[in-house]
């Protein structure tokens, strides 16, 4: 199993038969799952689906790609039909009556350029970063058009929404640092010291994966892969080791931070990754939701956006009364139905290689989003698991990343008579910072010293897993107990505290 269990596994799990992972068989109803996935595989249309759609492979139909190119008017979408899942055709007009870019809206035709992006926010074209106000980036979106239609265009959209008070800085160029010369194949890039959320990109390129962080004056190991089993010295920091982006939050435990910087080593040698640094301070406060129905089904709903409106309602109800001793509230529930083509293609989550390739199409769906939030995907399934988390934290508020937010595989959680709130709650738990206290096989632990350990001494039956039943008393309570048998809901104070730091919430 090695140091993977901890450091991948973002997700509780149910399987409909026994699964190999980690080269053994994994029982009934017990599952975890990778946090992040790579690859560069193009959706529908040509379109790359990572972080970064390249210009040469998107070209607009019409006869602008944004207002440079008209003499008069504006560039905006033209009468031409839709088709769904094709390009959207521009031309120069007048405005059309509607709502300006970054107003709110549910269709077209609340936007005068009619280009409104499925996470409800009204857009403009472009065909570079340079046609958008610098807080923003040039991406290919889809947006609503007639009924279930949705269309492609590249529009200016945010890509990162945080609360005001939050600082952000984002370094672009390589972060290199000496190479690791303990015999591991690393690069250590450099981090500045403090408490922050690092978030690190390589846009297209290979997924890393971290092998240690430790500080550099004095040398601190924070964490290391080889130290995260029960008996070995206690990690500092567990990060989440292998994921799209990368995140390590420090501190995620009670030890505190030094000033000085940090040497984060990666596998592979990453090409010119992008580090954004998040700062700021918080304890507890008000937890919003964009929440996108991916063509599931809700129990007793008929799918109407009303009755899906009403049943987002009474899960994120059940969310706020699981997290709120950590201080959190529920805030704004934003509904963003998800149809036609796109639904029939995202609704179920296949896995190929370890990976899930049609998750990085959906994410990308969280470009256009202007408030800060977790994203929050129901769709009808996710290959035998339950939720699926981006990472643990997750990327706070930056868009458009295969982790930018929280899947969850709503109708086979409702089928196997499980509580979709609790789960929900368990997934943004792992998306605001928590691991589970320790992993299938009883080995490795999270960094919190009060969170309940569940060994192998407690592995009654002798398959080499600590399941739920054998662990009532040793973790099976805590609401981020790795099996999807499990229902508790306690969080430890230890648990409470780093919850109630994340930076997505709002004041």
């Amino acid at each position: 199993m090695g140091t993977k269990a901890v450091a991948i596994a973002s997700a509780i799990g149910f399987a409909a038969a026994g699964v190999a992972a980690c080269g053994r068989t994994i029982p009934v109803g017990d599952l975890v799952a990778p946090s992040g996935d790579a690859g560069t595989d193009a959706g529908d249309g040509g379109v790359e689906t990572c972080t970064e759609a390249p210009v040469d492979v998107f070209d607009p139909l019409g006869t602008c790609a944004r207002d440079e190119d008209c003499e008069a008017g504006i560039c905006r979408r033209d009468a031409t039909p839709p088709e769904d899942g094709s390009v959207v055709t521009l031309a120069c007009n007048p405005p059309a009556a509607g709502m300006p870019e970054g107003a709110t809206c549910a269709s077209d035709t609340d936007c005068g350029r009619g280009l409104c992006v499925v996470a409800g926010r009204c857009v403009a074209p472009c065909r570079d970063r340079e046609d958008c106000p610098s807080s923003e980036s040039c991406e290919v979106v889809r947006v609503r058009a007639s009924g279930d239609i949705t269309q492609q265009v590249r529009a200016c959209v945010p890509r990162i929404a945080l609360p005001a008070d939050i600082a952000i800085d984002v370094e672009d160029d390589s972060l290199l640092a000496e190479t690791a010369e303990d015999g591991t194949i690393a690069t250590d890039v450099a981090l500045p010291g403090g408490a922050a959320l690092f978030v690190l990109e390589t846009g297209c390129a290979e997924a890393l994966r971290a092998v240690r962080l430790r500080s550099m004056m004095p040398e601190l190991v924070y964490f290391d892969g080889d130290e995260l089993r029960v008996g070995a010295p206690a990690p500092r920091n567990t990060i989440n080791a292998e994921a799209r982006p990368l995140t390590a939050w420090i501190p995620n435990g009670p030890t505190a931070p030094t000033a000085e910087s940090y040497l984060l080593g990666v596998a592979p040698r990453p090409v010119t990754p992008t580090l954004t640094t998040l700062r700021g301070t918080r304890r507890g406060g008000a937890l919003d939701i964009d929440a996108f129905v991916v063509g599931a089904r809700f129990q007793g709903s008929s799918g109407s956006p009303e009755e899906d409106a009403e049943a987002l309602a009474q899960i994120f109800a059940r969310v706020e009364e699981i997290l709120g001793p950590a201080g959190i509230r529920i805030g704004e529930v934003r509904h963003h139905p998800v149809t036609g083509e796109l639904a029939e293609r995202l609704r179920i989550l296949d896995r190929e290689e370890g990976s899930f390739p049609e998750r990085r199409e959906l994410m990308r769906l969280t470009l256009g989003i202007a408030e800060p939030s977790v994203p929050v995907f129901f769709v009808r399934s996710i290959d035998q698991l339950l939720g699926l988390s981006g990472g643990v934290p997750g990327p706070w508020g930056i868009l458009g990343t295969e982790g930018s937010g929280v899947v969850m595989s709503t109708e086979v959680i409702e089928m196997s008579g499980l509580d979709l709130g609790r789960v929900a709650a368990h997934e943004i738990a792992h998306y605001l910072g928590l691991f589970h206290p320790s992993e299938l096989d009883g080995l490795e632990v999270d960094p919190l010293p009060d969170t309940p350990v569940c060994s192998l001494d407690q592995d009654a039956d002798g398959d080499g897993f600590a399941s739920a039943d054998e662990c009532a008393g040793f973790g099976a309570d805590n609401l981020m107990f790795w099996s999807g048998q499990a229902t508790g809901t306690e969080l430890t104070p230890g648990q409470q505290m780093v919850l109630s730091r994340a930076l997505v919430l709002k004041r």
